[in-house]
């Protein structure tokens, strides 16, 4: 089986967000249409706390750009973007979030910046959940 994985089509990473990606928004119909082929739609979002160690404003003096040692590892600093439960963290309004049977979240942990969610994969309980969502619905389908 084939499944679509949309990553991170957050309101932040659009024009006008936090963290905006240049025609970020261009990908939205793309997005959706693309899930009209595909039997298993999951997608991923930044899901920070507002105490994330890679915003520049929880360091004094630190702006976004800069670097520092974040728990042994170095890390750039960002702006605050996709704090969970706010509007930057929300999807889209345009994206199409029907068909949609689970949704990844990183970046929870606030010594971590998971750029990937695949990053801790076999520990993340959620993945398998939805690796054995993948397999029901073969099973089911034939």
């Amino acid at each position: 089986m084939k499944a679509l994985i949309v990553v991170d089509l957050q309101n932040d990473f659009l024009p006008g967000g936090a963290l905006p990606v240049p025609h970020g928004d261009e990908v939205i119909p793309v997005a959706n249409e693309l899930q009209r082929h595909f039997r298993l739609v999951v997608a991923t979002k930044d899901w920070h706390p507002a105490n994330h160690g890679s915003f520049a404003a929880n360091h004094q003096g630190k702006k976004p750009g800069d670097r520092i040692i974040l728990d042994g590892i170095e890390q750039i600093l960002w702006p605050v973007h996709c704090v969970q439960n706010t509007h930057g963290a929300e999807f889209a309004s345009a994206f199409d979030t029907s068909r949609i049977v689970h949704v990844f979240h990183k970046g929870v942990d606030p010594l971590i910046d998971s750029y990937s969610t695949f990053l801790f994969i076999c520990s993340d309980l959620p993945w398998t959940t939805a690796l054995n969502t993948a397999r029901s619905m073969r099973a089911s389908i034939g």
